[in-house]
């Protein structure tokens, strides 16, 4: 509607601005012939106007309009008649007498009154069209996102399957891919829930189980020898330890995840930490003759948490000696770039199955079982050496061959940035 109106005043300023400036050259014309009444009759003729000569008095003098009451009626207005549609101009004579030149701007007009009543006509047709598709694509729109709703509304009623098809590659097709994506994610970490309470009921149940079938069998039994009665209490000493073990890694995670355990990072010497670890842990490798070789490339420092990044290195090369082979090795090496710290430990231990490896940092996954009991792991060591490799805004990798080894490349940086 606005195109139309503003289309219409231009159309009809430009109309009446050319009769304008054409009635101003006519006039230029007139006003060299106007005493001469032959050559006013050919000028009206040719420039297709009126043109009247009028007295001191209003009396005409010449006029080459028909009507003489017409004319008398266009002196008294000099202007645009949209009513008469009259367009006219005025010369005056020395003399007294004056000339006006009118013209009758009637098809002028009538060509605007039916362009403004199509344009109109077409504005409302527009608008008509317009809302018609506008309904049209918005249900096109609309009923996708429908869909997508009420697959909401079934995953937040706990229908975790839910998943949107995809017809089609534009941004609604995005969203949908983008939701099933979330949605595949929202299931994996639900059946990670549900795994994870399954597992820690299972490693909380068992030494609880050992716990009551021991101190049954001391009040079942009667004058039990005083050796038994020690040997059973700490067997039950164990499990309890174990027990305490598995919670408080439990209640380790659970702060890591939630970020809760602070961290303060200081500017350490990790050749003195992993020297350290490797120390310690010099004794368990000797009792199942490993060989642990360390070696440092260059004095390396880096802002780290000295006692957590402590304990997930102690974490990995405990493992590489538990899950070794007897006079096996595990090698330890400390190098650097300008940016990061890598701590690389490489053992050539019973190795990791390709389809577990994505999956050896989850909360109690054991690739071997059997084995894990027997070393005394509670399946958690690698969860809390991960998250906490990623408290230090670093990244650990794996690669591994079963019966080949393995070797796990933690990079940390040298500077934690804020």
């Amino acid at each position: 509607m606005f195109f139309s109106i503003t289309t219409y005043e231009n159309l009809k300023k430009n109309t009446l601005g050319n009769e304008m400036i054409e009635i101003a050259n006519n006039m230029n014309i007139v006003s060299e012939i106007q005493t001469d009444y032959e050559e006013l009759e050919k000028a009206s003729k040719y420039m297709n106007v009126d043109i009247a000569v009028l007295g001191y008095d209003n009396k005409i003098i010449y006029t080459s309009a028909i009507d003489e009451n017409f004319v008398h009626s266009v002196n008294e207005k000099i202007n645009i008649n949209e009513k008469e549609h009259l367009i006219t101009n005025k010369l005056s004579n020395e003399d007294g007498t004056y000339i006006i030149i009118y013209k009758s701007i009637y098809e002028e007009f009538k060509f605007l009154r039916n362009t403004k009543r199509i344009l109109y006509m077409l504005s409302v047709v527009s608008s008509f069209i317009v809302g018609i598709l506008s309904f049209m694509v918005s249900g096109i729109i609309i009923k996708p996102l429908k869909k997508i709703l009420k697959v909401i509304e079934k995953m937040t009623a706990g229908h975790m399957e839910q998943k949107i098809p995809i017809n089609s590659r534009d941004e609604i097709g995005e969203l949908s891919n983008a939701f099933n994506q979330m949605s595949d994610k929202l299931k994996h970490i639900d059946s990670i829930r549900q795994e994870f309470v399954s597992n820690v009921s299972h490693e909380l149940k068992t030494p609880l189980s050992s716990i009551k079938v021991l101190s049954e069998s001391l009040l079942i039994q009667e004058n039990v020898p005083e050796e038994m009665h020690k040997e059973f209490l700490m067997d039950i000493t164990s499990e309890v330890d174990r027990l305490t073990e598995i919670i408080e890694d439990l209640l380790m995670l659970v702060r890591l995840d939630r970020k809760e355990v602070g961290v303060t990072f200081k500017t350490t010497y990790l050749n003195r930490l992993v020297e350290d670890v490797v120390k310690r842990l010099n004794p368990i490798a000797n009792k199942r003759n490993v060989e642990i070789n360390y070696e440092e490339v260059k004095e390396i420092q880096a802002d780290i948490d000295e006692v957590k990044l402590s304990l997930a290195i102690t974490n990995l090369i405990e493992n590489a000696i538990k899950y070794n082979k007897e006079d096996g090795f595990v090698n330890v090496k400390l190098d650097s770039d300008h940016q990061n710290a890598y701590i690389t430990v490489e053992d050539n231990g019973i190795g990791i199955p390709e389809e577990d490896v994505e999956k050896i940092f989850e909360r109690f996954y054991r690739v071997d079982k059997m084995r894990d009991r027997e070393t005394g792991g509670t399946g958690l060591g690698l969860s809390i050496t991960y998250r906490t490799i990623l408290l230090h805004k670093g990244h650990i990798k794996v690669t591994s061959e079963v019966g080949e080894g393995s070797t796990f490349v933690v990079r940390i940086p040298l500077k934690q940035n804020d």
